[in-house]
């Protein structure tokens, strides 16, 4: 079943929505300058099919910017007792995007949740926005131990969309798409349109194991006989990341990100652990078993920090137990000239997280732009000069440069608050920023060893240059390829 078309009563648009919908066709003729969303909120009043509110729906929105390249998920929005719901957008990441549609999903329990995409000029000519959910198709999961007996009713079943699948470590309340309840036995119901499809399931189960996932599944392989999970045993993490000698005393102690690959998303672990400047224990206990990444820099010298990466697998029943020697005295090796990827070549395209931590776009999305790609993290002590430099030269140029030119500060670092709190104290916030999700892949095409690394890329998406900043005329050479032409 398809989305009927949307029908406006004076300033509210009314649509019907049991299952996944497409795009909502716009009801007027709109101007390029009114398709940008214009302002802060919006409202959605949920109804059931009799027309009733429906006071436990929650809301989540993703925005999409002109061309498709920028994703942004607003705040979560709860329903009160009149079904009203309130999505706020953030001003910044408006104007900067340029917003011009925007993808609601709706649930509530006993619901099957709904998505559908209006344009920016149907929201703005919204007052309220009417959801009407239906009861769609019942959904039933039976969740056994390794000792084959039933979960208890406490485990934590989270029903995810690939689209809004993100870490497992978030400290907001999770939200799913088909909110599951507790039936006895091992038993979960919830309720699905019955076309849905790219579904996650996410469990844990107290003392037992937490971070399964299993997906991406079909409502067809929920809605029928109860779906049968027989979860593995849990494994554990205990590795010591030990410096010797110990890290500079004026420099950052040791640091690590542990993470997991579900879906197209790398989700951040939460650990135990306190970092010093000799030692890092990372504990995680009752794991789910799979391949994990360890992610540490290694401040190594004046110029650059190294950054490393170790694989953990874990297998069930086991507890990996590691030590991982850090020497950082050990000079960095100077990037190769044959160091993918070279002069002349394509830049890869990489996904980053945006400042606020809500959504990603991608070094692509500015194509027909000259961009400036700093590699870099707020606990790289060689990286702090060349950002305030490129903050300095963009507050300079920024209104000749502007739509033609983009300096992207790629951050790895993996604490998001941090980072927003580091470039707002710095007052960097004009540059564009972004967390490099999956590092991994990022430092294997760039072929990174340390970091600050920068590369000049042309509007064509080809690297002009990469290197380390430190005496690099910046200003220069993008002055020549924005005017090659008075160039000899």
């Amino acid at each position: 079943m398809r989305l009927a078309l949307a029908t406006i009563v004076g300033m509210a648009i009314a649509v019907a929505i049991p299952c996944l919908a497409e795009r909502v066709d716009a009801p007027t003729a709109v101007t390029a300058e009114s398709e940008t969303l214009q302002k802060n909120s919006f409202t959605l009043r949920v109804l059931d099919e009799a027309g009733k509110p429906v006071s436990k729906a929650r809301t989540r929105a993703v925005l999409t910017a002109r061309g498709g390249g920028w994703w942004t998920k607003t705040q979560i929005g709860e329903a009160n007792r009149k079904g009203i719901a309130k999505l706020e957008v953030s001003e910044g990441l408006r104007k900067q995007m340029g917003i011009d549609k925007i993808e609601l999903f709706v649930s509530a329990p006993e619901y099957a949740f709904a998505t559908f995409t209006m344009t920016a000029a149907e929201l703005n000519a919204s007052k309220v926005i009417d959801v009407k959910l239906s009861r769609g198709e019942v959904g039933r999961l039976r969740i056994a131990g390794p000792d084959g007996r039933p979960v208890p009713s406490s485990a934590s079943v989270l029903v995810q969309s690939g689209n809004l699948l993100g870490p497992l470590s978030s400290k907001e309340k999770p939200f799913s798409v088909a909110p599951a309840k507790a039936q006895g036995d091992g038993g979960f119901a919830f309720n699905l349109p019955p076309d849905a499809e790219d579904l996650y399931l996410l469990i844990d189960v107290p003392g037992m194991i937490s971070h399964y996932a299993e997906g991406p599944l079909k409502a067809s392989d929920l809605t029928g006989p109860p779906y049968q999970i027989v979860l593995p045993k849990a494994g554990g993490i205990d590795v010591t990341l030990k410096a010797d000698p110990p890290m500079p005393k004026d420099g950052p102690p040791v640091l690590a990100t542990l993470s997991l690959k579900v879906g197209r998303r790398s989700l951040w672990i939460p650990r135990s652990g306190s970092p010093s400047h000799d030692k890092l224990e990372v504990r995680v206990d009752h794991t789910a078993p799979g391949k994990y990444s360890l992610l540490y820099p290694v401040q190594s010298d004046g110029r650059s920090t190294r950054m490393e990466t170790e694989t953990l697998l874990v297998k069930p029943g086991e507890t990996l137990t590691r030590e991982i020697v850090i020497d950082p005295t050990k000079p960095n090796a100077p990037p190769s000239e044959d160091a993918a990827p070279r002069v002349g070549e394509v830049a890869p395209d990489f996904a980053l997280t945006t400042l606020d931590g809500t959504g990603t776009f991608r070094l692509s999305d500015f194509r027909g732009k000259i961009v400036y790609i700093d590699f870099w993290a707020t606990w790289c002590g060689p990286c702090q000069q060349p950002m305030a430099d490129n903050a300095e030269i963009w507050s300079r140029r920024s209104g000749e440069w502007k739509d033609k030119v983009v300096i992207l500060a790629a951050s790895c670092d993996s604490d998001a608050e941090q980072l927003r709190t580091w470039v707002k104290d710095k007052d960097w916030g004009s540059l564009t920023h972004g967390h490099l999700s999956d590092y991994d892949s990022v430092r294997d095409a760039y072929s990174i060893d340390g970091i600050p690394t920068c590369l000049l890329v042309d509007p064509a998406g080809k690297v002009v240059w990469r290197g380390h900043p430190a005496r690099y005329p910046l200003e220069q050479e993008i002055d020549k390829l924005l005017k090659p032409e008075i160039q000899p």
